[in-house]
């Protein structure tokens, strides 16, 4: 793998904490990644690494990084405030996956890169079931955080992933604040070199008939999420199944999420909820492709206005 200059990115140049450069470890404000076959680098994921005193893994970092260190922590520190669903996306540098699925695979390939449009490819039209399910478990591994229980109260607010996206219908409810809880998080890694090796000669001729598209080449999963809702004056609020709310939360953020026995809103099975997605583009001069990360900042304005618009179409938030 070689990191080099870069013109900006057609939507935006990216840092190079993309694909899985160690945050103060990088060489360049602006990069991207250049795969090659024989790049047998297993790049992964970037979890945060900071500590109190200096960058982590590289006592020798020059000078020169010294204060992107202290801007870093500080902005990990800051993000704190925000719930810990939301802190295990971002700071994994996921993409939140709106809605949630069940059926997403890394090498699967898309023409946009919020997944907004109907697949280009699907792995599993290219490989086997088996195979790709094999792929999957190898390439799987435990996200470093424990299980979160229903230890802390948070303010509804626009920026928090997923419940966010519902604040404007959520607040019509009288709710202004929120608990959250999940379970068994895991990531599905694809590196650059096992996408070269393992995923990209299956789909290389799918590819051929497009100059570029966008391969996911991570995935985020949880086993189980679950929300509890309260007014301003910290009342419970319960959900009722059924009603146009829960109609206009399953249309923003899938199906998948229901008004439970407790009158929580929760889904109660394994779903991706966060993905990294890289932009491929043909080389015809040197017939290779070129993948450059999208950095998934660049992603969350189109979910937003993708789930606002679904939602609208929904219905009105009126009466349980």
């Amino acid at each position: 793998m070689k990191i080099t200059k870069a013109p900006r990115y057609s939507r935006g140049a990216f840092a190079p904490s993309g694909w899985h450069a160690r945050i103060c470890r990088a060489t360049a404000p602006v990069a991207r990644l250049t795969t090659t076959a024989s790049d047998a680098l297993a790049l992964q994921s970037c979890r945060p690494t900071l500590r109190v005193g200096g960058c982590s893994g590289n006592p020798a970092a020059p000078k020169a990084f010294g204060a992107a260190c202290i801007l870093l922590l500080s902005l990990f520190l800051t993000g704190c405030a925000s719930d810990p669903l939301t802190r295990t996306v971002r700071q994994y540098g996921y993409s939140p996956l709106v809605p949630i699925g069940d059926r997403h695979n890394v090498g699967d390939a898309y023409t946009v890169d919020d997944l907004s449009e109907q697949p280009l490819i699907l792995l599993t039209d290219r490989m086997s079931k088996n195979d790709v399910s094999g792929l999957m478990r190898s390439i799987r591994e435990n996200v470093a955080l424990e299980n979160v229980t229903f230890s802390k109260t948070y303010d509804l607010k626009a920026e928090a992933e997923y419940i966010g996206y519902l604040r404007g219908i959520l607040e019509a409810k009288g709710i202004t604040k929120y608990q959250v809880a999940y379970s068994g998080a895991h990531q599905y890694v694809l590196s650059a070199y096992r996408l070269n090796k393992a995923v990209l000669p299956h789909i290389r001729s799918a590819l051929r008939q497009r100059d570029d598209a966008y391969i996911i080449y991570a995935l985020l999963q949880v086993s189980s999420i679950e929300y509890r809702f309260f007014n301003s004056n910290g009342v419970k609020v319960e959900l009722s199944p059924g009603s146009v709310l829960e109609n206009q939360i399953k249309a923003a953020l899938g199906a998948s999420w229901r008004v439970d026995e407790q009158k929580n809103l929760s889904v109660k099975q394994p779903m991706f909820i966060g993905y990294r997605i890289a932009y491929t583009e043909l080389d015809r001069k040197n017939a290779s492709r070129e993948i450059k990360p999208v950095p998934a900042r660049e992603i969350r304005a189109a979910q937003r206005q993708r789930v606002a618009a679904a939602i609208s179409a929904a219905g009105s938030p009126t009466g349980q």
